[in-house]
């Protein structure tokens, strides 16, 4: 049962970094360069 759970919270972690690593790269083409120079140091 334990088991169980910590595969979904695993799983569920996985899925929320890939929506954010996929926002990230979708939304950068509109910051200015500055921010994106900023970002990258």
């Amino acid at each position: 049962m334990l088991d169980r759970t910590y595969k979904q919270l695993i799983s569920g972690m996985i899925a929320l970094f890939i929506v954010m690593a996929i926002s990230r790269f979708a939304f950068t083409p509109i910051l200015p360069d500055y921010a994106i120079s900023y970002s990258v140091k």
